[in-house]
């Protein structure tokens, strides 16, 4: 039962940084001129959280991301580590 948690969960996870790759492939380019200029951008804001929190806590970091020049994703401050 535990095995099959795990894989919904990375399943989950799969599923929405697939969605987030789309998004920064086929729309973010037709936007239209620099559209961001914040470093790291929002999407890839939100796929490092994801990576590194999970689905939830990733997309809430993501979420309410300080978009304020230079803003990265704290490491370590949620009770997890980035993994190597």
């Amino acid at each position: 039962m535990k095995d099959i948690k795990i894989k919904l969960k990375n399943a989950g996870k799969f599923i929405v940084l697939k969605m987030i790759r789309l998004y920064q492939l086929a729309i973010s380019p037709y936007k239209g001129g620099k559209y961001c200029s914040f470093i790291p951008t929002c999407s890839q804001y939100a796929i490092e959280a994801i990576e590194m929190y999970g689905v939830f806590l990733g997309g809430w970091l993501a979420f309410n991301k300080n978009a304020y020049g230079f803003d990265p994703v704290p490491v370590g401050r949620y009770g997890k580590r980035k993994k190597q």
